[in-house]
């Protein structure tokens, strides 16, 4: 398997049997033979902006590679001159006016 590809979510489960893997719909790219563009990056970032303040919790972890935390922290990919570090908690609040959209 090379990179930027989801692992089977029945390996996930066994690799991590401690998360609740419950809300993953599929276990398919939606691009799976080209480059995800900006616009379909944006897109999946709202989407799991729209499920983040729907939750209960007041803190929760994001995992992801940096493309995707890059883009949503920073709204830029693969700046050289301010790298994201290796593994680091980024912490990112997120203010709303109206918490019932």
């Amino acid at each position: 398997m090379g990179c930027n590809r989801r692992k089977n979510i029945d390996d996930l489960k066994t690799l991590h049997p401690n998360i609740n893997f419950n809300q993953i719909e599929n276990n398919i790219l939606t691009w799976p033979d080209k480059k995800e563009s900006i616009f379909e990056l944006n897109n999946r970032i709202d989407k799991m902006l729209d499920w983040v303040i729907k939750r209960p919790e007041t803190t929760i972890a994001v995992i992801s590679h940096s493309s995707f935390i890059g883009q949503f922290k920073d709204n830029i990919i693969g700046d050289e001159d301010n790298e994201l570090k290796y593994c680091y908690p980024y912490k990112i609040e997120l203010n709303f006016l109206d918490t019932n959209l």
